[in-house]
């Protein structure tokens, strides 16, 4: 009899190490609003707002404000749809523990318990924090959530016990060795708060603003020094330059793909995946690494009787006797697979059970007596050297049995042996192959991605045999290396190996962060074992049986079971890669083309081939259809998207520079054929400029010519009803000289004689 804690000494435990739970982490939702207000392509928005406000252009200063709050608002309102990860692990340990107190077992809230109290558990509890047995009874313990292993573990007097397992069997008494944030599960949480992402498309939304804001800077510093050298005012000059930051600004950008993302968030909320992280779906493109747990993402959830290997009689034989040895009405993982096995085989349960012993830690077997009609037999079911132990064998037939055992262990199958009772002694019946089966779809899930070049690789609690076998079955390989066989987490152990056995929580992290090098990384899995990992990488995948704790910390959640929705979630990511990156190879083109066109005007003309107004104009228009980007048809790669800076700015600057090419010669034309006056250039310089833009968008869109692969309606509708607008004011001279209606023809023309031009540029690039 265990005296347990006094109260005294509890309370004073309490007040040193604290309550058995995981510190909350606050996270206030106003605080996390106003964060978006200062991410790098806001801040990028609030200048160009700024500088609108300077320049007295209060109706551009609103575009811009209502572009800043759309892309903040739909951002947050998608990340704040996640719940706290630390407040549902928290919950996990709120739950009654029979505690040992002043000699008297009462119940307490599990944060109550301390270090040194005395704990009753038994079946269907969850380990309040970790623990040693002090003395136990048929104790089993499932900690799949915690290892990943499928089968529950035999648990005797002085083992150790980690918090959030369940006592599937038999009762114990334990002593709390270690709560809160000390014991196992709470170490895991610290490696959870310690993970954080950034999306590759962020990142590269950045390097494509500072290249343009750079080339902006450039040309601004040039023209205000070439017209203050000719005197021209001052506020005239600022008002040019103001106009062409904000044309040089990408602003519409980050509405675009935020706008894009969302889109395909909804698409896949139809299709049973949930997208937690936005960015998460950008990064999910790129991913050419998947680390897949394999216990309830792989494989299913239960335990099943694979294949019978008979001694005596037929497979149906064995699975009789097999049957009438369990308890069909115990919570027992191995009896309930026989059960639905022999059911499956259509075994009538024929058979009256007169005695039934369950199997215990001590025993490792299961004894019954039953009888088939008047034929009494005495049955014994459980691990095979017990069973062997109870039959009389020859040796031929004991080396037999080790050999079989042996062959069917190394393929990964858990070990049943079935025995009945032949005379005086018991003679082996047959062997039950036990197995925690793949998913009917994770093979078929496997194909998908390699053929989408994402490498698979499985990582596991189980054993090295288990985890070799569902690799080879499922098509991942049979290269299978087990924790302690890794003596480097580096690059070159996560390229020579298919799978990974034994893993504890932190070698799946360590994994994930070796995997950096060479890898975009996404990792699937369903336990508190997989967060960690899950966390940290780029994209965190948890599978519709996951815990609450391990979907919270994940960027996508599979609502249907195993991986296989996860090929949807590529190829909308896919969609969405193609059609920002596209969008962005427009944007360089055309603030390139922008830019330069002013900048080389202006200096040959010595006046304004704009006038700022048109500038600002212009770079709404051209903004507008691009929304309807989002609704835009691509065709996606068959290989995860990659972005090269260094090509898709240069294909950019390509482009652009053909649209400058193109105004030089238009600059030629105006002057020495048409002989217009200043304001009639700048109208026609406004049309040819927005007509060339529109243009490029369908250049840049299709990687062949850009008539073999059309827009779709709404983005094609978009493009012409802007320019007919731009036309329109063109022809009845609003905010510009009036011109006629045959000099807006030949601008038609004009531009799509150099959209050609642009498209046979963009095919003969090496760079794209």
């Amino acid at each position: 009899m265990y005296g347990g804690l006094s109260s005294q000494e509890a309370e004073s435990k309490l007040k040193e190490y604290g309550a058995n739970e995981i510190e909350e982490k606050e996270s206030n939702p106003i605080i996390q609003f106003l964060r978006w207000f200062v991410k790098p392509t806001s801040l990028m928005m609030e200048v160009a707002l700024m500088l609108s406000f300077l320049a007295k252009r209060i109706e551009d200063a609103y575009v811009i404000l209502s572009l800043l709050l759309i892309n903040i608002i739909i951002s947050f309102y998608h990340e704040y749809k996640a719940e706290n990860v630390i407040e549902k692990l928290k919950e996990k340990l709120a739950i009654k523990t029979k505690v040992i107190r002043d000699w008297k077992e009462i119940k307490i809230d599990s944060r109550l318990v301390v270090p040194g109290d005395a704990i009753i558990l038994e079946k269907g509890d969850i380990v309040p924090a970790d623990c040693k047995i002090l003395e136990a009874a048929g104790m089993a313990l499932d900690e799949s959530m915690l290892t990943g292993e499928s089968f529950p573990k035999e648990k005797k007097a002085g083992d150790a016990l980690y918090s959030t397992s369940i006592v599937k069997a038999g009762k114990c008494t334990c002593e709390i060795t270690a709560t809160g944030k000390n014991t196992y599960f709470g170490k895991t949480i610290k490696l959870i708060a310690s993970g954080h992402k950034e999306s590759v498309l962020e990142k590269d939304v950045i390097m494509i603003t500072k290249f343009l804001i750079a080339a902006g800077l450039i040309s601004m510093v040039i023209l205000a020094a070439y017209f203050l050298y000719f005197s021209k005012p001052v506020l005239e000059i600022l008002t040019l330059i103001i106009s062409i930051a904000i044309a040089s600004f990408p602003i519409a950008l980050p509405t675009v793909i935020t706008l894009v993302t969302s889109l395909g968030v909804y698409s896949l909320s139809k299709k049973d995946v949930v997208v937690r992280r936005l960015a998460s779906l950008e990064d999910l493109s790129n991913v050419n690494l998947l680390l897949s747990d394999k216990t309830g993402t792989l494989t299913t959830n239960d335990i099943s009787v694979a294949d019978v290997y008979p001694y005596t009689g037929t497979k149906g034989f064995v699975m009789k006797l097999a049957y009438a040895c369990s308890d069909e009405s115990a919570d027992d993982v191995i009896d309930s697979a026989i059960v639905s096995k022999a059911k499956s085989m259509d075994l009538k349960r024929d058979f009256r059970i007169t005695k039934y012993l369950p199997a215990t830690p001590e025993s490792k077997m299961s004894l019954s007596t039953a009888f088939f009609g008047k034929k009494k037999f005495s049955i014994a079911k459980g691990e095979p050297d017990t069973i062997a132990k109870l039959c009389s064998l020859s040796k031929a037939e004991k080396e037999r049995m080790e050999k079989n055992v042996r062959k069917f262990s190394e393929d990964g199958y858990k070990i049943i042996a079935v025995a009945h009772k032949a005379g005086k002694s018991f003679r082996p019946a047959g062997l039950l192959l036990l197995l925690n089966p793949p998913r009917n779809d994770a093979g078929s899930a496997v194909r998908f991605l390699k053929d989408n070049q994402i490498t698979t690789k499985m990582v596991t609690g189980d054993n090295r045999f288990i985890a070799n076998m569902i690799s080879k079955i499922i098509g991942i390989g049979d290269r299978t290396i087990s924790r302690n066989e890794i003596k480097n987490y580096d690059a070159a152990t996560v390229e020579n190996y298919d799978s990974f056995s034994g893993l504890f929580p932190e070698d799946k992290y360590k994994l994930v962060i070796a995997s950096r090098p060479k890898y975009v990384c996404a990792v699937t899995g369903d336990g508190v074992n997989d967060i960690p990992a899950i966390k940290e990488a780029n994209v965190g995948i948890a599978v519709s049986t996951a815990t609450d704790a391990t979907k919270n910390s994940a960027d996508v959640v599979l609502l249907s079971p195993g991986i296989s929705v996860i090929t949807d979630a590529l190829i909308e990511s896919r969609i969405i890669f193609e059609k920002i990156y596209y969008y962005t190879i427009y944007r360089i083109s055309e603030s390139f083309r922008l830019i330069m066109t002013i900048l080389l005007i202006s200096l040959l003309i010595g006046s304004y081939p704009l006038t700022p107004l048109q500038i600002i104009f212009l770079s709404l228009l051209n903004d507008i259809p691009i929304i309807s980007i989002a609704f835009d048809r691509v065709k996606i790669s068959s290989t995860p998207s990659k972005i090269d800076f260094k090509k898709r700015t240069s294909l950019g600057v390509i482009l652009g520079m053909v649209g400058v090419v193109n105004s030089i010669i238009f600059l030629w034309l105006a002057l020495e054929y048409f002989h217009l006056n200043l304001g009639q250039l700048q109208t026609l310089f406004f049309l040819k400029l927005s007509l060339g833009g529109h243009f490029l968008l369908l250049v840049a869109r299709a990687k062949e010519r850009w008539y073999k692969f059309m827009p779709s309606k709404i983005l094609l509708a978009s493009v012409l009803g802007t320019q007919l607008i731009a036309s329109l004011f063109a022809y009845f001279g609003i905010i510009m000289q009036q011109v006629s209606l045959s000099m807006i023809a030949f601008v038609w023309l004009y531009a799509f004689f150099w959209m050609q031009v642009s498209d046979a540029a963009k095919i003969f690039s090496k760079d794209y």
